[in-house]
């Protein structure tokens, strides 16, 4: 009778140890998978993502006398974590879209309308927001400083000009 016992428990055993062997392996063959789709996802990104400056995140309001602003390479601006709001009825590059980067498309946002601007706002929470604040028609809203930073009013386009470039 003990060696009835004797021979369950080695059978056990031997079950146990072949699933836990078998856990291992199939938990190794995931991981080792899942490694080798993130590299060759990396190796196809690369060259395509945009490299982050020193500088804060900006979001800057693209008024009807910032769209007609010279001096500013805004194609070069791009490049760093700035993102363009421009609010509706405002032409603002609208002849570029050719020398825009697919990479940096994305951060021109054209807005419908103003809530939809200040919904963007919000959603971006960038740490500066850049703006004139003469051209908003129906000024900032109340709850802004809740979703950036910094609220940046410059005086004139002359004055965005200086905190762009």
């Amino acid at each position: 009778m003990t060696q009835r016992k004797s021979n369950g428990t080695i059978r056990w055993v031997r079950m146990a140890g072949t699933a836990a062997i078998l856990a291992v392996g199939i938990g190794a063959a995931i991981y080792a998978w899942s490694q080798s789709s993130s590299l060759s996802q990396t190796d196809d990104n690369q060259g395509k993502s945009v490299q982050k400056t020193k500088g804060p995140s900006k979001a800057i309001i693209i008024t009807k006398s910032v769209a007609q602003v010279e001096g500013i390479d805004w194609i070069k601006l791009l490049q760093e974590d700035v993102v363009l709001l421009v609010p509706p009825g405002i032409p603002f590059l609208e002849d570029r879209d050719e020398e825009e980067s697919p990479a940096h498309r994305y951060k021109i946002i054209r807005c419908d309308t103003m809530i939809g601007l200040w919904s963007c706002v919000k959603h971006l929470q960038k740490e500066q927001l850049l703006y004139v604040e003469e051209e908003i028609a129906d000024g900032l809203p109340n709850d802004l400083t809740r979703y950036v930073k910094e609220l940046v009013n410059c005086k004139d386009s002359e004055h965005l000009k200086a905190s762009c470039v």
